[in-house]
């Protein structure tokens, strides 16, 4: 019973009470916006970006694919990526489609561990996964779509995308583009507007909001998860969240019979307290020590 109590309790994460939600919050909407943009963004060059990048605390990123490749496995290729940076009250922004030009950003971004603000974000590590880029350190992603879903649970997937919340909030339409030809000035211009837009929603509207309704930590740990999830994906390792949530009850189930099944044979304890259960089961009931290792700062088990 000893080593019953000292392995599989050690192993067994805290019980944690979950409850249904009965209630849903909405503490952001449209209206809270504030005026239109005018002065939205101004196109740069590489170099521009570059500096720019350097001395960022956050970035917008956004990728975009190839409309007219229909191939969408492990080794597919984004067509470009797009990089926002506020600077005052301008915002600075590039649409790349050379590879290196990205890699050395996105390194830069992670060695310096520079908050990147996405729209679903989830995409695009995926994205920048996919196409082969390295990247020192994990990305700190800021997700504005789990942002959104964060201060507005009411809201319908229909009207999270980055075009419809993109008028509501910033009362600017995004652009449109032709799919024929992905070279032209038009394109660039559309693939620089998405992570304008994901870093000014992000600053202008939703971090005021997630720190003003304490949402804040929550929202960051939720965001930590993506990269982790997204490697897990790269690696063939595909997950589910209804799986992941039954598998959790599960454990919930098995940690609360075991405990169940030590209460019975020593009464209860609390089995967090090392102190507690050394005194229960050496002095109390008498269980032997031997095999047991001493503490090596305290000379005592437990």
């Amino acid at each position: 019973i000893v080593t019953l109590i000292l392995t599989t309790l050690s192993y067994m994460p805290p019980i944690k009470k979950t409850t249904k939600k009965t209630t849903t919050m909405t503490v952001i909407s449209g209206s809270e916006a504030g005026p239109p943009i005018t002065d939205r963004y101004r196109l740069v060059d590489f170099p521009t970006m570059l500096d720019a990048v350097r001395n960022a605390v956050r970035v917008g990123f956004d990728t975009e694919w190839n409309p007219l490749t229909e191939t969408f496995d492990e080794d597919f290729h984004i067509h470009g990526a797009s990089f926002a940076v506020n600077i005052g009250e301008t915002v600075l922004a590039i649409y790349l489609t050379d590879h290196d030009e990205i890699q050395q950003l996105l390194a830069i971004i992670s060695e310096q561990e520079i908050e990147v603000v996405s729209h679903y974000a989830q995409a695009e590590h995926r994205s920048v996964l996919g196409s082969k880029f390295s990247l020192p350190k994990d990305l700190k992603y800021r997700d504005t779509s789990i942002a959104l879903n964060k201060l507005d649970e009411e809201r319908m997937e229909n009207r999270i995308g980055l075009k419809k919340i993109t008028p509501e909030f910033l009362k600017w339409e995004l652009s449109s583009f032709n799919a024929d030809d992905m070279d032209s000035d038009e394109f660039k211009k559309y693939g620089a507007e998405d992570a304008v837009a994901a870093l000014l929603l992000y600053d202008r509207v939703f971090l005021p909001a997630l720190v003003k309704y304490n949402l804040y930590d929550n929202f960051v740990d939720v965001c930590n998860s993506i990269q982790p999830f997204g490697d897990m994906s790269q690696c063939g390792m595909e997950y589910d969240l209804s799986v992941a949530e039954d598998q959790y009850e599960k454990i919930l189930t098995l940690r609360s019979g075991i405990e169940q099944e030590i209460y019975k044979k020593i009464g209860r304890v609390n089995l967090k307290s090392a102190k507690q259960l050394c005194q229960r089961l050496f002095e109390e009931l008498g269980y032997s020590k031997v095999g047991l290792d001493a503490s090596k700062k305290t000379g005592k088990i437990g």
